[in-house]
């Protein structure tokens, strides 16, 4: 049996231009459902907190990280902008500046740690509210796992670093 018919109908019952449009159609409402029954509106809301790391700061930029500050990441507003998702800004609630550790090669061949005179270690402690359903857990325009590397940002500083530790409460 052939394909399409003497009259140009695909398996002798539609036309195969009604055919696409009608594949195109149900491919956009697909699209519109998964989009409106996307599993992370009905996931609860919970508080999350997580600790980051940014080595090697100068310190006049870990001089302007405060309490209080609310940050996100500078690549998610971009992705915001194109994925239509809100993004949350986290707000930092606890920071610890302390002595940058460089590690040096010594004559033995060795390696050991030294502090640097004068760049920093800055930890920060951010906190935010997101959706958190089974699979991932977005904050600040970002995925947040323990052991990522994350950007993060206020105003005033942008910080590069590691993910430490996360908790859900």
């Amino acid at each position: 049996m052939p394909f399409l018919n003497r009259k140009g109908k695909f398996l002798g019952l539609i036309n195969p231009v009604d055919l696409a449009i009608v594949l195109i159609v149900l491919g956009l409402l697909g699209g519109a459902g998964y989009k409106f029954l996307d599993h992370r509106a009905t996931a609860p809301v919970r508080t999350v907190t997580f600790e980051f790391v940014a080595p090697a700061v100068e310190p006049q930029v870990a001089a302007l990280i405060h309490v209080g500050d609310l940050a996100f990441s500078p690549k998610g507003p971009a992705a915001v902008a194109t994925q239509g998702i809100f993004a949350q800004p986290v707000k930092i609630t606890r920071v610890r500046v302390g002595p940058y550790m460089a590690r040096v090669s010594t004559t033995a061949g060795t390696r050991e740690r030294n502090p640097d005179p004068y760049l920093k270690d800055v930890v920060i402690w951010a906190q935010g509210s997101t959706p958190v359903p089974g699979g991932s857990i977005d904050l600040a325009g970002e995925q947040v796992r323990a052991g990522t590397k994350f950007w993060l940002a206020s105003r005033l500083w942008e910080l590069y670093g590691t993910v430490e530790r996360v908790r859900i409460e």
